[in-house]
């Protein structure tokens, strides 16, 4: 029996009849999903479906490690920045709430609203997304944030859940 079969095995033995359905459907999704499985560094896997589910399992990773924390802390220390701010984009307003309503403007500007991502679904970002924000309080180095949110969210790397 390969390495491989012999792990298949081992863990659907470990698994409970819960650990056993949610594997079976996430392989269901991963068979159903138009797009390429990815491996960590954004290329195509080299790994099968069932590959590619079983490394990701918890106890597949509590054996082995979690490669994906490590490929996502490798890219946190050697990665590119994933947006950048030069001080001048935003507007000077005399309150806060122009300045909310200005960054819902510019990210409906820039053709913003979901933005897609392949490890967490879509992210609705919208007016409320800043208005909620907002009501915890609005500082001139949050609204610069705010105006990076749609460049971080595109660019960024989701390092833990």
């Amino acid at each position: 029996m390969s390495d491989i079969a012999s792990l298949r095995q081992a863990l659907m033995q470990a698994a409970t009849g819960r650990e056993k359905l949610e594997f079976m459907k996430q392989i269901i999704e991963l068979r159903n999903q138009a797009k390429p499985l990815l491996a960590p560094n954004g290329k195509p896997s080299n790994l099968n479906v069932m590959q590619h589910a079983q490394v990701r399992t918890p106890e597949f990773k509590a054996w082995f490690g979690d490669f994906e924390v490590a490929a996502n802390l490798k890219w946190l220390d050697e990665g590119e920045p994933v947006a950048e701010i030069k001080g001048n984009e935003i507007p000077q307003a005399e309150s806060m709430a122009k300045l909310a309503d200005w960054i819902a403007n510019n990210w409906k500007e820039r053709g913003e609203g979901v933005i897609p991502r392949p490890d967490t679904g879509d992210i609705l970002i919208d007016r409320k997304s800043i208005k909620d924000s907002a009501a915890h309080g609005l500082s001139s180095n949050k609204v610069q944030a705010f105006y990076l949110v749609p460049d971080v969210l595109r660019n960024g790397v989701l390092l833990g859940e």
